[in-house]
């Protein structure tokens, strides 16, 4: 996937942003941004300047129209800008005014919800054909990564870039996601070694273009099961800091291995009727978990077993209880439990399909996905996977190449193993 870095100039002083303009260009940087900071200052005329002084560069002129929007996208275009933004905040009309503007002048429009709440409302309205949609991520969000796929999932195939993002993991995770232009913001606080900033983020976005050479949004799902398969729960705990793994949730397999997508289900203990009624809905070679409480009676046994395998099911995670222990382990179908019972009713009661559920410290959504093995269960969002797979593969990597000089090693060596192993852990 080709990723692209947006350079956007809010700098108060036009000389210090044709300085940044310049320095970025010299990196390589081939779309520049007049911010709306400099535009307040210095007017279109810091258009012009720009047009003259750099002739080949795509340049956005940060308009963020909201009322005179023809008027001002023409303005823009007739100043040299090669695309303008107009706000998210106004109506639809507005929008289809300023596109049709930008086409008649032969400008693009970029549709910039940057610094404003409730995008994903705003965009369940509808998205007009707009050239790229900008964003921007808020750290005052419990779980910004959650209203970014939102928003990815509403813009369908437009292209996105995004500003506020503050790391090498936040980078790459957004761009798992399929954000295809990162947007850095350079003002006359940030100092005046631009050009080394903007080398430090191409690097991090090749590391990305590797990483995730197809658009993430289409990739095939049995790839990712192909790269999960190399990967074991203990590796994606090494590689992450928050809590992944399902406590209390046990194989009743040796050797067992889960991959799959989540649904979800939600019951009153000993609902197993409704669990049946429920496995005529999961698509084949997707993983149901249910949640019956963490107690009996059952929920799961014989019968759920079978289904389960004809339909294709991949597994089934079960915070509750299962019956029929000995058969499901003769037919060798992944299962995950947290209690073996005998007793079984045949209570109805409420039942929630594919809603969020949480057992333990994890919130398990549909659509997430499991890895497991004899030692339990983790889960972890798409957009999590494909930022935290090459990082559990890389230890996972390390770790073996350890192994392997722990059997060629005299004792005297395994005092310097033991501080890379340390070393490992602690990202040195």
């Amino acid at each position: 996937m080709k990723l692209r870095l947006q350079v956007n100039l809010e700098f108060l002083h036009l000389e210090n942003a044709l300085f940044c303009a310049e320095q970025c260009i010299l990196a390589g940087v081939d779309t520049i941004e007049i911010g709306t900071t400099l535009l307040k200052n210095s007017g279109l005329n810091s258009v012009r300047i720009l047009r003259d002084r750099f002739p080949e560069v795509f340049l956005i002129v940060d308009m963020k129209s909201t009322e005179n929007v023809v008027e001002e996208v023409n303005a823009a275009a007739t100043a040299g800008a090669s695309c303008v933004t107009i706000s998210g905040a106004i109506p639809f009309h507005l929008w289809e005014r300023a596109i049709q503007a930008g086409k008649e002048k032969g400008v693009k429009v970029i549709l910039d919800f940057r610094g404003l709440s409730e995008i994903g409302y705003k965009l369940a309205q509808g998205v007009p054909e707009v050239d790229m949609v900008f964003i921007s991520l808020k750290g005052d969000e419990d779980k910004p990564f959650y209203s970014l796929q939102e928003i990815i999932s509403l813009v369908g195939q437009t292209p996105l870039g995004i500003t506020g993002l503050s790391s090498e993991e936040e980078i790459s995770q957004a761009i798992s996601l399929g954000i295809s232009t990162l947007i850095a913001r350079f003002s006359d606080s940030s100092g005046k070694d631009c050009q080394e900033a903007v080398k430090n983020l191409q690097v991090i976005l090749a590391n990305c273009e590797k990483a995730f050479p197809l658009n993430p949004v289409s990739v095939n799902e049995e790839s990712l099961r192909k790269m999960l398969d190399n990967l074991m729960p203990a590796d994606i705990c090494d590689a992450v800091k928050h809590s992944v793994y399902l406590d209390r949730v046990y194989p009743i397999h040796k050797y067992t291995k889960l991959i799959g997508k989540v649904n979800t289900l939600k019951v009153w203990p000993g609902a197993h009727i409704e669990v049946l009624e429920f496995l005529l809905e999961v698509e084949p070679g997707d993983i149901l978990v249910i949640d019956s409480g963490g107690q009996g009676p059952a929920v799961w046994g014989q019968i759920a077993t079978e289904i389960a395998l004809k339909r294709g099911l991949a597994g089934v995670v079960i915070y509750g209880s299962i019956t029929d222990i000995n058969k499901i382990r003769d037919r060798g179908f992944p299962c995950y439990t947290t209690a073996l019972t005998s007793a079984v009713t045949n209570h109805r009661g409420m039942v929630l399909k594919n809603e969020p559920l949480q057992i333990g410290n994890v919130w398990i959504r549909p659509g997430d996905w499991l890895l497991g093995d004899d030692t339990g269960v983790v889960c972890l969002s798409a957009s999590h996977l494909f930022s935290i797979i090459p990082k559990a593969l890389a230890l996972s990597e390390e770790k073996m190449k350890l192994v392997s000089q722990i059997e060629k090693a005299e004792e005297e060596e395994l005092a310097e193993i033991v501080q890379k192993f340390v070393n490992l852990y602690n990202g040195d």
